[in-house]
């Protein structure tokens, strides 16, 4: 997933098949494309075929979304990420949960985090929960964090083990 301009992307590439179920079906048994066909957080998106390789992408808004997400500037990009706390290493495959503090049963997501992190947009003046839904194998729980939006906050958000 990339983000640009406060717009969350995302693609799957295939070659070799010859239908629109073939490369489905491909897509599916891949964990990394599947992720990108299920990802609630896409709303729009488009898939092609030129000569033999097909093409996917996911984007999180329709035109007027995007448009309005360009001209508000009470949004802030921050990344998230996993931290093993006794080795203090950043980890992979963490599934972090979120949402606004007063509002969790209409905001709530779901994201997935690689070793990088996972970039999200916030929102200015609000207070968001984090905890984490699944962890890593060998790995405890990481500590559920609360944060207000500020324009002066740090752009990382670390979730860390017992």
């Amino acid at each position: 997933m990339l983000v640009s301009n406060n717009i969350s992307l995302g693609e799957n590439m295939a070659s070799g098949q010859t239908s629109a179920k073939e490369v489905m079906l491909s897509w599916k048994h891949s964990p990394g494309h599947y992720r990108n066909l299920l990802n609630k957080d896409y709303q729009c998106g488009a898939i092609a075929r030129y000569k033999d390789t097909w093409c996917a992408v996911f984007y999180d808004g329709s035109p007027e979304n995007i448009s309005k997400r360009k001209q508000d500037s009470s949004d802030i990009v921050v990344t998230i990420k996993r931290q093993d706390k006794a080795s203090g290493q950043y980890i992979d495959g963490a599934t972090i949960g979120y949402y606004e503090e007063n509002d969790r049963w209409n905001t709530s997501k779901r994201i997935t985090v690689g070793e990088s992190g996972r970039q999200i947009v916030l929102e200015l003046g609000k207070t968001y929960v984090f905890y984490e839904k699944t962890s890593p194998d060998g790995y405890d729980k990481a500590e559920k964090v609360t944060i207000t939006v500020t324009k002066d906050m740090p752009r990382e958000i670390i979730l860390s083990g017992n």
